[in-house]
């Protein structure tokens, strides 16, 4: 079955606008006569894995050490 560009969009963007993570992982490549591949960012995902089970700690006590904000967290 062969879809033109604006048929492979209209297919696509229900599906990577569900906010799925999966979707930053893909490379689509789209031309003006239809798809030409989907592949797998293979740089993205080790980046992803190597996050997995990390914290951002963000706030506004800058001169505190992270180590006491930490705990202070997980106090509770």
């Amino acid at each position: 079955m062969k879809l033109t560009r604006k048929e492979v969009l209209m297919k696509l963007a229900p599906r990577v606008s569900t906010g799925c993570a999966a979707w930053r992982l893909i490379d689509i490549d789209i031309a003006p006569s239809g798809l030409r591949s989907v592949t797998l960012n293979r740089e993205r995902l080790r980046q992803v894995r190597r996050r997995e089970g990390r914290y951002l700690l963000r706030n506004h006590l800058g001169d505190r050490d992270p180590a006491d904000l930490w705990q202070v967290l997980h106090s509770n």
